[in-house]
This record gives C-alpha cells, sequence and structure tokens, in this order.
C-alpha cells in the first residue's frame, strides 16, 4: 500500500483494478489519493518542468510481462496519449502537455496468464510564470502598476507581494483572478524602492517571477534662498521630504555668469551656503531629490548678493575709528574699539529701476505664441518678465530680458487661452517696479467638421471636434450658397460639439463656417457645404379625363427649392412601374398616356435635392374600358398607322380624327389605317369614334410620333494628322435633339458623342489618334423614337516623322528619327542613288524603330532618303526627304613603310631577333611615348593611358601603339617600322596628328621603351590583359644600340573609365572628337551601351518579387541593391526595386528607386525610415496622359495617415509653378519622430524635356542646400516613374556640377559608367544637351543650339557624347535653326573666347551687355525619360 507520497509529487489518485475486493482509499500526503492495488507506491512527478509528468511504480509481485499507459484529460475525459512500456520498467515519461492542466493517468499491468491489473491517478503539471513582468510608478510618488502577460496553458490564479526593498518589510499580498494581467499598488512610500513577486498558482504549486522599482520621489518643498552675515554669501533652506531621499543635489547659477555651482548633500541636510560670489549679482536655485533612478526639482528660488565688495579697515589714531569715505553708492563706518584690522560689510543703494510704458501682449505668429512688448527708460540691470494663466496667480514661467531689449515671443503655450504677463523691473533685490498686461493666444480651429440634413425639419445638424487648447465658445455663419446677403450668426458654448441650424429653406445649400473664439481673437475658419431636404409636394392628384390610356396628374408647389421632381407610376393590376418620369423644378403637372385599360394606378411624386428627396402621399386611379387601339409603325417618318379592335354590337363604320394635322376627319369601315404625308418628328393625336346611324360612341384615343429624319450627305474632310472636319446637310423635320457619335475600333470603352445645335452643319473634331481608323454617324431623337445615319469610315493619316538625322561611313549610312505619336505600324525608308547616267533602282525597307542601317552603299556616293510613317491603319504620311553622302573610303595600309613619309611622328625599327620568348610566344609589340628620359619600365597607369590624357592631363607617358607580331607571318619582314602616335587599344593604324611638330628638344616626346606581349590585349568591356614582355631603353630616337632585358608584366586593364575634360580643353576636345564624322563619340556610346548588364539581378527576378517591379525590364542589381529589414518569417519581405547610387562626396550619398505602386507604398515608407532618409526628391507627376506613372503615396490632407507600422503627417506644403514642396512628420510605432522634406519637381514629361533649364537647375540648387543641411543622416532619395531616366539625369547633373566647381573638369564618361553599374538602365532613353546645363568659374553663360546633326538627339547608353552637345556650342551657335540653352551665370563671349581666342560674336556680347537676362529666358531643356 502507498500510505504516504513524497513531499516533490503532485496531486495524484491511485485506483487498482484487480478481481479481489478492493481496500477502502488511504489518505496520502501531499495531494491526491493512493489507494489498494497489485500495483504499488504509484507516484507522479514534474522534476521542474511545467509540460512533462513522470509516472513511477514497483513493480508487482510476482512480476508482469508489460505495462500500458493512457493519459486523458480530467475535465472532459478525452484521450489524449497512449503509452506502453517493457517488463522491468518501473517509470514513464509523459511529454508535450499544457502547463498547470489535471489529467488522469491510467497504468495496467499484464500479468501472468494474461491477467491484467490497473490503477488510476489524477496529476496537475506545474503553471507557468508570467511574460514581460512590468513595474512602473508612471511619474507617481505613491503607486507602482505592475503589468504582465499571462504564461502559456492553465493556472488557477495570481498572488502578488510587494516587499520594501530597505526595511524588507511586506507591504501588500494579494489574491488574483486568472484572467488578471494588471494591477495598481497605492498608498505607497515616496522614492522608495519596491520588490514585487508574482506567482502563478495551479493546485499547490507555482511559478513566480520578480522585479524591482522606485516610486517617484517627492519635490523639495519651502526652497529659499537669503542672504548670510558672511561675505558675498547665500543661504538656501528647504523642508525635509516626505518619504525616502538618496540625496540633494543643488544648482546655483546666474544668468550674468556662465559658471555654475553644483553640489551634492545627504539626505538628512536641510540648508547649505554659497560662498565666493559675485557682488550685487541676482542668483537663482534649484534643489533636486534624488531616489534610485528618479529625480524631482523644486522651483527656482531667487535672491541678491550686496552690490560691493568686503573691505579691510584699519586703525586711525589708535583710540577711535573714522569715516573711511563713500564708495559708488555706499558708506563705510567704524564700529570702533580696536587697533587691529577688521572687516566691515558695505550698505548697498541699488540703482533706480526702470520705468515701464506701454506694455502690450498680443498673439504670436502661431496659436502657441505671444508676442510682448513694452516701452523702458531709466536705470536698473535687467527684465523679468513672469507668465500666468489670468485665471490664476500661480506663475507658470520666468524669463529674464536684459536691459535694452523691449520685445519677447513666449512660445509653447495653450491655444485659446488668456495670460497674464507682468514685465518687473528690477535694481537689486530691494527695488522692483512692475507692469501688467492681459493677452490671449488665437485658439485652433475645430477639427473633423461635417454638417448633414434634418430629415424631419428643414435644418442643418453640424458636428465637430475640439481642438486641442482652450477658447470661450465657438461663432458660427450660416450663408445659402450663391447668396451675398449677411450671413446668419450662431454661437456655441465652448464644451459644445454640435449644434442644430434650424428655420432654413427647404431643398437649399448652404455654405457653414465655424471659428473657436477666444477673448476678442478668432481661429482660422473651417467650412462646409450642405444641403437641406427638399419639401415634398402637396395637394397631389391623379384624374381620369374620360380615357381608357391617360391619366392626369397634378400638385401644389411646395416651399423651398429642388433640382426636379421624380414621378412614378405603378400599375396595382400588373404590379409593375411604369417608366419614371423627371420634370422640371417648376413642373405642376404631368400627363400619363399609352396606359393599359380598366386598370388601376397608384403615383407618387418626390422632390429631389442632390442626394436628397422628400415624397408625396401615394393617391390612385382608374383608367376607363375601352376597345383596344394602338399604333402600328411603318418605317417611314411620314406616316403613321393605326389599328384597333371592334367593339361588342354593331355599327355603320368609323371616323378617325388625327390632331396636329391637316388632314381633317377620315372615314373607315375597317379595323386599320394609314396616314400618310406627316411632317417627320411630330407628336399626333387619334380619336377614334364608332358610328351607328345617328349615334356615335368613342371607341378611344392614342397619341404618337412620326420618327425623325436623319441628315443626308455626311462627309470627312482631314485637317491635319489629328483634326477632321465633319459635315452633312440640313435635316427636314423636327427633333428633340441631333447627336454626333466617334466610334474608336480600338477603344472598347462608350462612344464619344456631342450634342449639335438646332441648324449646326459641320462640326471639328479635334484630338484624334494619328495612324487610327475611326467611325462617325448622327442620329436624331424626337419622342420616344430615334434614327441614325450609317457610320462613316474617318482613317487618320499618322504624322510624319521629325529630326532625321544621318551618320555617314564609306559603305553604310546610319540613320535616327523622333518617333511619331499615334498609331505606327512601322517607318519605311526609300533609297536612292543620285547619279548623272539613267536612273538607279530605288531599295524600299519597313522599319519597326525609328532607326535604320543602309548598308551596301557605295563610298563617296549621294543618296536621296525618304522616310515614311505607315500607321496601324495602313495610310502613309508625307514622306520626308534628305539627302545623305557615304563617307570616301580609306586608302589600304601602304605596302611599304618608307612608301608615305610620316611628318611630325618617330618610327622604331624592329627586328625579328631582338626579342626573347622565354616567357611564351610573342603576340603584341607596344611602344610607349614619353618625356621622361629616366622611365625605365612602363607602368600600370602608363599602360592605361592615351594619348589624350598626356595632351590634356599631367601623364608624362602614354602608350603610342599596339600592333599584331608582324614577324610570326610566314613571309616576315627583316626589320619592321612602327609608327609612333595612335591611342586606341589593338589598333595598327598610325596618327601623324598625334605627335605635334618640333617634339624635340627638351620637352619633346621620345620613344623610350618597346615591349613584346605574350598574350592578345583584352578589348574594352573584358576583364583585362595578362602579358610577358621584353624590354628596351632607348636613349635616343630609333636606330641606336638597344640591349635585351626581359619581365613580367602584372594584371592591366585596356579600359579607361575615367575621362575628365578640362574646361579649358573644350575646342581641342571638340574638334578631335567630332573628327571622322563624329566617329569618336559613336565609339563611346559603343562602349557604355552594355555597362553593368552582366551583373546579376537575382532577387529582383524571384516570382515573389516580381509583382513589386512597375516595369519588368527595370530591376536593381543584386550587389548594390537596398535591403529592408526582414518581416517575420517571410524571406522576401527586404526586397524593394531601389540601388543605392554614388554621388560627388559619398558612393551612397543618393538612392535610386521606381515610383511606388500601390502594393509597395508601405514598403517605400519603410525604406524611408530604415535608411533615415530626410529629403525626397520626386520627378514626376502620379498621372499624365491617362497613364500611371506613380502611385500617390503621401496623405493628402493634414491628418496623419498610418502607412504600414510607419504614420505620416503633413505639416506643410507650399506650391509654385513647377514644383512643390512638402514637410512630414514621421512616427514608426514608439520610437522618436522624424521630419522629411519631400521637393516634388512637376515640369518635367515623361518621355521629354523640361520647359526651362532655369527652373530645373534652380530647384537642383534647392536640392542641394536641403541635403547639405541634412548630411549628417541617410541618403537622399530620387525617384522619378522607373527610377532611371529622370533619376539618373538628375543625380548626374547634380554629380557634375560639383565635380565643374571642385576640379574644373567634367567627366561625363565617368559617371555615367558609375551609375550604370550601380543601377540598370541608368539615363535610359533620349537626352538633349545635357552638359549646357553645367555652370564652371570660367563658362558664366553658355548657349547651345542644334547643330543640324545626329549629335542633337542623344540615345542615353551614349551619354558621354553628351559631351558633344557641350562642343557644338561654339560652331552651332551661328545655325539659323538654332534654338538656345544657357548656363545660369554670365555672357556667351566668354565660351566663344575659350574655344577660339581668334574669333567674337559681337551680337551676342552685345545682348548679353545690354540684356544679362535674355540669353537666360532662351534655356533649352536637357533629356530625362521614365
Amino acid at each position: 500500500f502507498a500510505t504516504s507520497l513524497s513531499p516533490d509529487t503532485l496531486h495524484w489518485d491511485a485506483t487498482a483494478l484487480a478481481p479481489q475486493p478492493q481496500s477502502p482509499p488511504l489518505p496520502a500526503e501531499g495531494f491526491g489519493f493512493a489507494s489498494a492495488g497489485t500495483l504499488l507506491n504509484v507516484s507522479v512527478s514534474d522534476h521542474d518542468r511545467s509540460d512533462s509528468l513522470l509516472l513511477s511504480w514497483d513493480e508487482p509481485e510476482g512480476g508482469a510481462k508489460g505495462y500500458l499507459l493512457a493519459l486523458s484529460s480530467l475535465e472532459s475525459g478525452t484521450l489524449l496519449q497512449n503509452g506502453s512500456a517493457g517488463p522491468n520498467a518501473t517509470s514513464f515519461w509523459f511529454h508535450e502537455l499544457t502547463p498547470g492542466t489535471r489529467y488522469e493517468i491510467e497504468v495496467t499491468a499484464v500479468l501472468a496468464c494474461m491477467g491484467t491489473t490497473s490503477q488510476t491517478i489524477t496529476a496537475q503539471t506545474s503553471p507557468s510564470a508570467v511574460r514581460n513582468l512590468s513595474l512602473s510608478s508612471g511619474g507617481s510618488s505613491a503607486s507602482l502598476r505592475a503589468a504582465w502577460a499571462h504564461g502559456h496553458g492553465q493556472r488557477d490564479g495570481y498572488r502578488l507581494a510587494l516587499w520594501h526593498s530597505d526595511s524588507q518589510t511586506l507591504v501588500r499580498n494579494v489574491s488574483l483572478l486568472p484572467s488578471t494581467s494588471t494591477f495598481l499598488f497605492d498608498g505607497l512610500l515616496a522614492g522608495s524602492e519596491y520588490a514585487l513577486k508574482v506567482s502563478t498558482l495551479a493546485g499547490t504549486s507555482q511559478a513566480s517571477t520578480t522585479i524591482h522599482q522606485w516610486t517617484d520621489p517627492l519635490a523639495p518643498a519651502g526652497v529659499t534662498l537669503t542672504n548670510t552675515r558672511r561675505p558675498m554669501g547665500l543661504s538656501a533652506f528647504w523642508d525635509k521630504a516626505a518619504g525616502d531621499v538618496d540625496q540633494f543635489h543643488l544648482q546655483l547659477y546666474s544668468k550674468s555668469h556662465a559658471a555654475q555651482r553644483n553640489t551634492s548633500v545627504g539626505p538628512n541636510t536641510h540648508n547649505f551656503t554659497f560662498l565666493g560670489l559675485s557682488p550685487g549679482t541676482q542668483y537663482f536655485l534649484k534643489v533636486t531629490v534624488l531616489a534610485g533612478p528618479y529625480r524631482s526639482s523644486s522651483h527656482f528660488a531667487t535672491e541678491w548678493t550686496c552690490e560691493s565688495e568686503v573691505f579691510a579697515v584699519s586703525c586711525g589714531d589708535g583710540t577711535s575709528w573714522h569715516s573711511l569715505g563713500r564708495g559708488a553708492g555706499c558708506t563705510l563706518a567704524s564700529p570702533g574699539g580696536s587697533s587691529t584690522t577688521s572687516w566691515v560689510s558695505m550698505l548697498c543703494f541699488p540703482p533706480d529701476p526702470l520705468s515701464l510704458a506701454n506694455v502690450s501682449v498680443q498673439p504670436g505668429r502661431k496659436p502657441q505664441e505671444l508676442h510682448v512688448s513694452w516701452v523702458e527708460s531709466g536705470g536698473g540691470r535687467d527684465h523679468l518678465v513672469q507668465l500666468s494663466v489670468a485665471e490664476s496667480l500661480s506663475i507658470i514661467r520666468n524669463v529674464s530680458v536684459p536691459r535694452g531689449v523691449t520685445q519677447l515671443d513666449l512660445e509653447g503655450l495653450v491655444p485659446g487661452s488668456r495670460y497674464r504677463v507682468e514685465i518687473i523691473s528690477q535694481a537689486g533685490p530691494h527695488r522692483i517696479s512692475s507692469q501688467t498686461a492681459i493677452g490671449y493666444t488665437v485658439p485652433l480651429p475645430p477639427r473633423s467638421l461635417s454638417a448633414s440634413p434634418v430629415s424631419t425639419a428643414w435644418a442643418l445638424a453640424v458636428h465637430w471636434e475640439p481642438a486641442p487648447g482652450h477658447r470661450d465658445g465657438y461663432l458660427l455663419s450660416v450663408l445659402e450658397e450663391g447668396s451675398s446677403a449677411v450671413p446668419r450668426s450662431l454661437e456655441a458654448g465652448k464644451d459644445s460639439t454640435n449644434v442644430t441650424v434650424s428655420q432654413l429653406e427647404p431643398g437649399t445649400c448652404y455654405l457653414v463656417g465655424i471659428w473657436a473664439v477666444a477673448g476678442p481673437y478668432r481661429s482660422l475658419p473651417k467650412n462646409i457645404t450642405c444641403c437641406t431636404v427638399p419639401a415634398a409636394p402637396t395637394n397631389l392628384s391623379l384624374t381620369n379625363p374620360g380615357s381608357s390610356s391617360e391619366l392626369y396628374t397634378s400638385w401644389k408647389k411646395p416651399p423651398g427649392r429642388r433640382d426636379h421632381y421624380r414621378i412614378t407610376l405603378y400599375s396595382l393590376s400588373t404590379q409593375s412601374r411604369i417608366p419614371v418620369q423627371t420634370l422640371s423644378a417648376d413642373a405642376l403637372n404631368c400627363t400619363w398616356t399609352h396606359l393599359e385599360a380598366g386598370s388601376k394606378f397608384a403615383v407618387q411624386v418626390t422632390a429631389v435635392k442632390g442626394s436628397l428627396e422628400a415624397s408625396s402621399i401615394n393617391v390612385t386611379q382608374w383608367t376607363c374600358e375601352s376597345a383596344w387601339l394602338g399604333w402600328a409603325h411603318t418605317g417611314h417618318p411620314d406616316r403613321l398607322s393605326v389599328a384597333w379592335g371592334a367593339t361588342a354590337g354593331g355599327r355603320d363604320g368609323y371616323t378617325l380624327t388625327l390632331y396636329h394635322a391637316q388632314l381633317g376627319t377620315v372615314a373607315a369601315t375597317a379595323s386599320k389605317f394609314t396616314f400618310s404625308g406627316l411632317a417627320p418628328g411630330h407628336k399626333y393625336l387619334l380619336e377614334v369614334l364608332s358610328i351607328a346611324g345617328p349615334y356615335a360612341a368613342s371607341a378611344g384615343n392614342i397619341s404618337d410620333w412620326t420618327t425623325p429624319s436623319v441628315p443626308q450627305n455626311l462627309s470627312a474632310v482631314a485637317e491635319g494628322n489629328n483634326t477632321m472636319l465633319i459635315s452633312w446637310g440640313s435635316v427636314s423635320g423636327q427633333q428633340d435633339d441631333c447627336q454626333l457619335w466617334l466610334r474608336d475600333p480600338r477603344n472598347s470603352s462608350l462612344p464619344w458623342q456631342h450634342s449639335l445645335g438646332r441648324g449646326q452643319v459641320q462640326h471639328l473634331l479635334q484630338g484624334l489618334i494619328p495612324g487610327r481608323n475611326y467611325s462617325v454617324s448622327l442620329s436624331c431623337v424626337a419622342g420616344p423614337y430615334w434614327s441614325s445615319t450609317k457610320p462613316l469610315a474617318v482613317p487618320m493619316e499618322p504624322n510624319p516623322v521629325k529630326n532625321v538625322q544621318c551618320l555617314p561611313e564609306s559603305r553604310s549610312l546610319y540613320l535616327n528619327w523622333t518617333s511619331s505619336p499615334g498609331d505606327v505600324e512601322a517607318y519605311e525608308v526609300v533609297t536612292e542613288r543620285l547619279s548623272e547616267g539613267p536612273p538607279t533602282s530605288k531599295y524600299t525597307m519597313s522599319i519597326p524603330s525609328s532607326e535604320a542601317s543602309l548598308e551596301g552603299l557605295e563610298p563617296n556616293s549621294s543618296y536621296q532618303i525618304t522616310v515614311s510613317t505607315v500607321g496601324m491603319n495602313t495610310l502613309r504620311s508625307q514622306a520626308v526627304t534628305l539627302l545623305c553622302s557615304t563617307a570616301v573610303e580609306p586608302l589600304p595600309p601602304p605596302l611599304r613603310a618608307d612608301v608615305f613619309p610620316v611628318e611630325a611622328s618617330s618610327t622604331v625599327i624592329i627586328s625579328p631577333d631582338l626579342f626573347s620568348e622565354e616567357n611564351g610566344q610573342i603576340q603584341y609589340y607596344g611602344v610607349i611615348a614619353t618625356t621622361n628620359e629616366s622611365l625605365l619600365r612602363p607602368t600600370r597607369e602608363i599602360m592605361s593611358s592615351t594619348w589624350y590624357d598626356h595632351y590634356y592631363g599631367t601623364e608624362d607617358s602614354y602608350l603610342a601603339v599596339l600592333i599584331p607580331n608582324p614577324f610570326r607571318q610566314r613571309s616576315s619582314p627583316e626589320s619592321w617600322r612602327v609608327p609612333v602616335g595612335t591611342e586606341e587599344c589593338g589598333q595598327s593604324r598610325m596618327s601623324a596628328s598625334l605627335l605635334r611638330e618640333g617634339a624635340g628638344g627638351e620637352e619633346g616626346l621620345h620613344v623610350s621603351l618597346v615591349w613584346a606581349i605574350n598574350h592578345p590585349c583584352v578589348h574594352p568591356g573584358t576583364a583585362g590583359l595578362t602579358a610577358g614582355l621584353s624590354q628596351w631603353h632607348l636613349t635616343g630616337w630609333p636606330g641606336l644600340p638597344v640591349t635585351k632585358a626581359g619581365f613580367p608584366l602584372d594584371f592591366i586593364s585596356c579600359r579607361n573609365v575615367h575621362r575628365p575634360v578640362p574646361l579649358q580643353n573644350f575646342k581641342q576636345y571638340y574638334e578631335m572628337k567630332t573628327a571622322s564624322a563624329n566617329h569618336a563619340f559613336f565609339q563611346e556610346f559603343e562602349e557604355l551601351k552594355e555597362v553593368g548588364k552582366e551583373q546579376s539581378k537575382v532577387e529582383a527576378e524571384l516570382p515573389a518579387n516580381v509583382s513589386k517591379n512597375r516595369y519588368r525590364h527595370v530591376l536593381p542589381y543584386d550587389h548594390s541593391r537596398v535591403k529592408l529589414s526582414q518581416l517575420g518569417e517571410d524571406p522576401h519581405s527586404d526586397y524593394i526595386n531601389a540601388n543605392f547610387m554614388p554621388g560627388y562626396t559619398s558612393q551612397q550619398e543618393f538612392i535610386a528607386t521606381q515610383g511606388p505602386l500601390k502594393k509597395t507604398i508601405e514598403d517605400f515608407w519603410r525604406l524611408v525610415w530604415e535608411q533615415n532618409v530626410c529629403n525626397i526628391i520626386m520627378l514626376t507627376v502620379c498621372m499624365e496622359n491617362g497613364r500611371v506613372l506613380c502611385d500617390h503615396y503621401w496623405p493628402s490632407e493634414s491628418a496623419p495617415v498610418s502607412y504600414g507600422q510607419v504614420r505620416v503627417h503633413l505639416l506643410m506644403q507650399s506650391s509654385s509653378e513647377e514644383w512643390t514642396i512638402r514637410e512630414f512628420k514621421l512616427w514608426h510605432g514608439l520610437r522618436a519622430e522624424r521630419f522629411v522634406s519631400h521637393l516634388h519637381y512637376t515640369a518635367w514629361p515623361d518621355h521629354g524635356i523640361p520647359e526651362s533649364t532655369t527652373s530645373i537647375m534652380t530647384f537642383r540648387e534647392l536640392v542641394r542646400e536641403r541635403i547639405q543641411s541634412t548630411k549628417d543622416t541617410g541618403p537622399t532619395l530620387v525617384h522619378c516613374s522607373a527610377g532611371v531616366g529622370r533619376t539618373g539625369t538628375f543625380i548626374a547633373l547634380d554629380r557634375l556640377l560639383q565635380q565643374m566647381k571642385q576640379e574644373k573638369v567634367v567627366d561625363i564618361f565617368g559617371v555615367v559608367y558609375a551609375l550604370r553599374m550601380n543601377r540598370y538602365l541608368m539615363i535610359q532613353t533620349l537626352v538633349r544637351s545635357l552638359l549646357p546645363l553645367f555652370p564652371g568659374p570660367s563658362l558664366h553663360s553658355i548657349e547651345v543650339h542644334r547643330a543640324g546633326s545626329w549629335m542633337s538627339w542623344l540615345a542615353s547608353p551614349s551619354t558621354p557624347r553628351l559631351v558633344a552637345s557641350l562642343s557644338l556650342c561654339h560652331r552651332a551657335a551661328e545655325s539659323s535653326s538654332s534654338a538656345g540653352v544657357e548656363i545660369a551665370g554670365g555672357g556667351l563671349q566668354q565660351l566663344h573666347a575659350l574655344l577660339d581666342p581668334q574669333r567674337q560674336h559681337p551680337e551676342t556680347s552685345q545682348e548679353a551687355q545690354k540684356h544679362p537676362g535674355a540669353l537666360r529666358n532662351r534655356m533649352r531643356p536637357f533629356a530625362g525619360n521614365p
């Protein structure tokens, strides 16, 4: 038997299930019961684990073959776990249980002969301790609040024990329900440390958590500062503080002295004396109590020291003291009695205080400010301005003001409050003069203003929320919309939040304004417009005029206004609604026709004002019984056919009378008749009488319309590529309305329609899309019928191409042009060679893009080229014709080196036995030209340098030529003449012009080094080259003896990505680059075309991130992308389409990103917060030409808006013609707030250019100022739509402007190369004249004109060709077709002088001198794109 349990075991009950009778249960220690059975000492323990139980037992007599175990919920009886144990086992673990839960466990022993015996016990797991326990004072000195999160599992309750740490006494012991998660301990001692123990209870088990905290100390009271008897001292006194105190901290300072006295004293000290102070000075004292981590400070106490210092006085004659004279405002006197030296204090006479007058207190610039001013005269040291709330005498602010200052702005006040301002002029501690004035701060306007109509009365209910601060009340004005009368005024109390404005006109809209009022001042107004409910029609009647098909309804005009009436007629017989009629606001009756005979109808009239309605009561009426009568339409606009059914009985015939026609009465015997010769589009009334002898009976009456006629001779004439004139003949008859319909087969939306005026026979359609087919038709309406013409096809001719440019080669021509707007299928290019002989054949090709390469042409020949646009509708535009000539084919290289003598150059004669191939077979030879005669071997920098680096820069050496090994051929020459002077890596042509005339002498170029390269030079775009070389030092010109030496050459890149152009070398640079039809510019374009494209974009291409990209082809590189913090377990939540971009001063000065999508707005603001962005530069509008370029991602109103975890508040918005500046305040959770500037440039169209370079340059200066003012924060964020075109151009502009200012050079190639290495497709599409925007110290003004060549449009991958735009300015300034671009600064003549000192531009110079702003006004834009 289990007579006792271990103290460490849990609750358990045991019941033995066996064939023999059970013994009564025995009491057990601990919790639970043990009962008799074959199994002995069954027990349960948790071993300090809240999610597990260990079941233990003793093996039964005779042993067991095994054990079966089952664990169930004690509350529900649900089986939770099954288990088994071997024959020798005596314990079993149950895991993954819920803490604090009661379970029932059954253990069954399998005995010999298949017998079993079972016992059942109950057990409870230990509870889990609470989580996130906190104990805070909340600024209170007498209470602490405990809060926690429940632990996992179940519990019976909580027990909280609070101890005073110093005395180790139990202050509070409380028990709480299991659902409680907070508790407030009050009545505690100030400034004391307390320890809290929170125990989670489950049965007799518990889990505890402890925490320590202090209550806030009480501020010292009775703080005073007084003069002492000791010289130049002040004594401080304060009362003993209630509660615990660690120490007192004293701060003594004077506004006239920078030094401050700080000292700390023990908790039992309540006075202190400061010595050695300055005479005649006012001091301020603050006493702070420290208790634990908290402190509390007293108000300031103040006192003056004596005006003069203390003097030593000596004896005069040994018997008495004499007066020693007067000091400045002070008298010295002798107390007598001794000949020894004594100390006597001066008696202080402070100067007279200032005299104050005209004290004024006015509202400040903000509702939280007061502006105080006064007039002073007299002496004194300074003023003390004391501010207090007018309703109380407690001073809330003391401000000391030096003498001579007569005004002060008090900030941080409560809006709409009444304040009392007292200005005290102090002169020492005893003389004070003061003036008092009362003033108000301006109240804040109410918030969330709304108004709604009161349905039961002609009134408006106005609601609002009070703004922070105070007010005396509210003033409301109510003015009928559009009225010039005096508004009606109402007042409301200061605590009111709503008011009902009654006695208004029904169905009328009113402008409701509200102000908060404080004293004589009003807040800014809040306005709202709302309409009253219209009055319902009264005296409604529905009458039968004796007809079987008509009913007449009328009503009395209700008071007030309305937009219209809506009349609804219901057929009660068929439970259907007759089509609703809408009548004007002045209508008072309506006739219903074509109704069913013998039916009951109900009518309701509703007055409508906007969305508000008021309906009359319903009235009913019957139509008369009648024979069947109806119209049968003929399809002709001048005919009407009628048919009717015969009534019972006999008759002689029928008489038909058609009103509104000149036909009179017609007799008929049949039941059908057709009226002809009627007017189209007219309404007619027919009366049918049944004739029998002399008697006539009405067979009914009916009305109908003839169909309207339609215009004839519909025609269309094109007037331009997007305008069409539609004409038609006059329309006969009468129509209610005629409309012109335009249908666009490529637009599935509703057709466009235009209502025509009466008698109108023409209409001009504008804004059509060139190259598209349209159809037009005319329709007219009369009554319920309409007629329409057949659709007329209107094809629009496509626009011709513009700006066709030609780049000639010897056997090909490269063409490009500006794409035509509209629907373009392709471009047709026709080429015809011009010759004096018979006409040559024409070659026609269809081009899908705006560029073409014409190959297989004859050199030095003229060609006539026509370019036409082919529209989607197969129409062709007017052809654009130009003449273009191919270049002269270059002569083949000379067979012998001495055929053409080379001037202004040098040659090196190399024989094949001069080189060793011990490092590998020689593949290339290279020659270094240098002015450095001591150079022994080429460096990496020299091998990367070209003639331009030497000519324009500071390099003394450069790679002159790199030529394939000629000696590897079968018939190798005995020697080889090498020309010196080419710059390009891998070219064998010689350029004699690259060596200057007269190169000899001390400064001349010498061929210094010749080496052999064992591996081919890798051309730009690849990694580099590895070479071995042999070197000769040529002490003179070629032909002198040389010696062999060999050494290896390390890794060297053939590409030079930095190509700065000095400002003073623009003339030479331009002439060099534009040689051979701008071939050098075109080469740079090809170099940059593929830059960076090999870099990975893996993250952006993941399926989870594809939808986060606005454009599928504009993706960020992995190495430079901006990573967001991961949200939860989502591995893709760190992605945003953004890259770090290098600026002039930092490799991560900018972030370039796309315009946010709706689904990425939260990621955008998360990027701003995490990267500490303070400036957002937006270079696009949200929508242009119906296409969304960027989703609206900021608040439109002043109310804060949450974007994910970032809350954004619009503080200010300032708009100009071309940009808007916004200021935002951001919060992230509970973190501190930040301020972000949003600079939005709106004058840069998509795929276009800004109207003015003055605008973009001014905007860039504004951006640069903002960046400089926040330079210690994160990167500047720049975006347009895709984040590559306008964004790249702006970043390049900023970087190059700084480079020009700091280095006096412009490196377009290097800047664009760096941008493209960090973000794909930076500076994406057409760019025009970027360089003229860069002002330099020597370029006060540059005006660039289009040169009439292909350089006027520059594709962005060739952005270095933008250099040509600047270079062209000198030559193209004379072009008659030019359009100007100017850099903000001075005159054009400075650039002329820079490029050509022998040339002047008188006209431009005079204009610049007379009108320095004229050139600036002719600025042309530079480029951008999405």
